[in-house]
């Protein structure tokens, strides 16, 4: 793996880490803060997640997909570690075959959990307790995806 690969880079409140349709190139590892993974389903904010430090977002992408098909924002100042989707792709191709088929079970399962949610419009009362997921938050998130386009 080449150090080039793993790269920190900060994002600050409010910012995009990755929107929908856009192409997956890494995972990433949260540092430092807190980011919120989402989709927009007939004009309704569904929370798919938030994650902090040492925990990942856009992983349901990884080995499944070549696109995002949520967005991820900062709710908080961030740090983040880009690991290079080829280089992950490199570990597990170099791991024993039911150590690659447990992780594209998994991807599989993670991303279709997400499907479920996104097509019932299920809002978790604990992951929005804290994030007062109210008008005004779907107002701010749905303004910082449109001005991404």
């Amino acid at each position: 793996m080449s150090s080039s690969s793993n790269v920190s880079k900060m994002y600050i409140r409010d910012e995009i880490v990755f929107s929908d349709g856009e192409y997956v190139k890494n995972l990433i590892l949260i540092e430092q803060g807190e980011v919120l993974t989402f989709r927009i389903v007939e004009g309704r904010v569904i929370p798919l997640g938030i994650a902090g430090p040492g925990e990942f977002v856009g992983e349901s992408s990884l080995f499944n997909k070549e696109k995002y098909d949520a967005y991820a924002v900062a709710i908080q100042d961030c740090n983040v570690r880009l690991i290079s989707k080829d280089d992950i792709l490199e570990v597990v191709l170099n791991s024993p075959e039911w150590v690659r088929n447990l992780t594209k079970l998994m991807a599989s399962r993670l991303s279709a959990t997400e499907d479920v949610i996104t097509e019932f419009k299920i809002v978790d009362s604990v992951l929005t307790e804290g994030l007062e997921l109210d008008t005004k938050l779907e107002i701010k998130l749905k303004g910082i995806v449109g001005k991404s386009k």
